[in-house]
């Protein structure tokens, strides 16, 4: 048991006693575009709609989402709006 708290990262050994921590914004941030990703099955969508379910404080400003994508090792990218067409 103790080596999954280990390996948790949402879990902290603090003074002797296992925690729960806050889950960084970042991650949040990235949970909700890989589960909105895996939910769909779609590889290419608006960031609006996988952000969505997101609280207010918790919205990415562009600049922030860019860095957040750019964590994700490669997995996610932003495409500027002027590459995805639209079949009208």
């Amino acid at each position: 048991m103790e080596a999954l708290l280990v390996l948790s990262p949402e879990v902290r050994l603090i003074d002797g006693r296992w925690r729960l921590i806050e889950v960084a914004r970042r991650d949040r941030i990235l949970a909700a575009v890989e589960a909105y990703a895996s939910t769909t099955g779609k590889k290419l969508f608006r960031a609006a709609a996988a952000l969505d379910g997101l609280s207010l404080k918790d919205q990415p400003t562009i600049e922030e989402l860019k860095g957040v994508l750019a964590s994700s090792g490669g997995r996610y990218s932003l495409l500027p709006n002027a590459m995805i067409k639209r079949n009208d």
